[in-house]
C-alpha cells in the first residue's frame, strides 16, 4: 500500500510499510511498550521484557508484515504487524475459524509522547482498509482477557468480541 497521510489533531502523520533501517527505532518502540504496559499492572508482552518476541517483530519487518506511523519531523508515533498468514500463535487462538480468510493484527504501539491523538485507531482503521483492498473479509486480533482498557478499546474502534481461549479475549471485524 503507498503512504498513506492522516491530519489528526491539526497535525500530519503518515502511514508506510517499515523497511530494516526502521528496526532499531520499532524495537525501542516495542520495548517501550511493553514497559508502560507493565507500569500501567498488564502482564501483557512480557516476552518482550524477558528479551523474547513471540510475534517476531525482526522477521515481519523483513516479510514487510510491519507499518508504522510518523509524525511530519519523522518521529516514530506508531506500529502494527499485519500478518497475512497466521502464525502459530493464531492457529493456537482460532482453531476452527483458522482457514477463513483474514489478516490477523500484533503488536499495536503507540508511542507515549503521541497518546490521545487517535493514533491507536487509526492504525486499526488502516489495517481495516489494508484488509478490504486485498478482499480478505476478517480482520483478527486478541488480547489478554484481563485486560479491561484494551477490550473495550477494541470493541469501541468496531472488532466484535468472539469469546475467550486460555487467558485470551478473541475479537474480529468481518466485511
Amino acid at each position: 500500500m503507498p503512504e498513506e497521510i492522516l491530519l489528526l489533531d491539526h497535525k500530519k502523520f503518515y502511514i508506510r510499510q517499515a523497511s530494516p533501517k526502521d528496526q532499531h527505532s520499532l524495537e525501542e518502540l516495542l520495548t517501550a511498550t511493553a514497559r508502560f504496559l507493565q507500569a500501567a499492572g498488564s502482564t501483557q508482552w512480557q516476552d518482550v521484557l524477558a528479551g523474547q518476541d513471540r510475534h517476531g517483530l525482526s522477521l515481519s519487518i523483513t516479510k514487510q508484515e510491519v507499518y508504522l506511523c510518523h509524525s511530519e519531523k519523522g518521529a516514530l508515533a506508531a506500529a502494527l504487524i499485519i500478518r497475512e498468514t497466521p502464525l502459530e500463535w493464531d492457529s493456537n487462538l482460532w482453531e476452527d475459524k483458522i482457514s477463513d480468510p483474514a489478516v490477523y493484527l500484533h503488536r499495536l504501539m503507540v508511542a507515549r509522547s503521541f497518546a490521545h491523538h487517535g493514533l491507536g485507531e487509526e492504525m486499526l482503521r488502516f489495517a481495516c482498509r489494508f484488509a478490504l483492498q486485498k478482499k480478505i473479509p476478517y480482520v483478527r486480533l486478541d488480547c489478554l482477557a484481563e485486560n479491561p482498557f484494551l477490550c473495550s478499546f477494541y470493541e469501541a474502534a468496531g472488532f466484535t468480541w468472539m469469546g475467550r481461549k486460555k487467558e485470551y479475549a478473541l475479537f474480529e471485524i468481518n466485511y
